[in-house]
């Protein structure tokens, strides 16, 4: 892309930001399910809010692979699903507010 249509794409970006209501979102793959596996050093539930600025129910998981330790939420009260110090392998789908659990299974 040329530097004069970069720019005034960011121009035009830049002025919209002054409306107060300019969102750019993305997403990565909506719908393919991720996995991810770990021992489960943290589990809380919690609220959030939804697309539509509503509260809603989740469950933060915090995993660890022996290196590394990531939170995920999901939507719900998933509390159960995640005992502690368990090792597991969790599939889900990424959203917006939360992920959409779609299977635990315990290691």
């Amino acid at each position: 892309m040329p530097r004069s249509v970069c720019l005034h794409v960011i121009v035009l970006c830049l002025l919209l930001t002054g409306c107060g209501s300019f969102f750019v979102g993305f997403v990565s793959n909506p719908s393919l399910p991720t996995t991810v596996t770990g021992t489960v050093i943290h589990v809380q539930v919690g609220t959030a809010k939804d697309v539509n600025g509503l509260s809603i129910s989740v469950t933060t998981v915090t995993l660890n692979n022996g290196t590394i330790s990531n939170s995920f939420t999901f939507c719900g009260d998933q509390f159960s699903q995640f005992p502690v110090n368990s090792a597991v392998r969790v599939t889900f789908v990424s959203g917006f507010s939360c992920s959409t659990l779609n299977e635990v299974v315990l290691l």
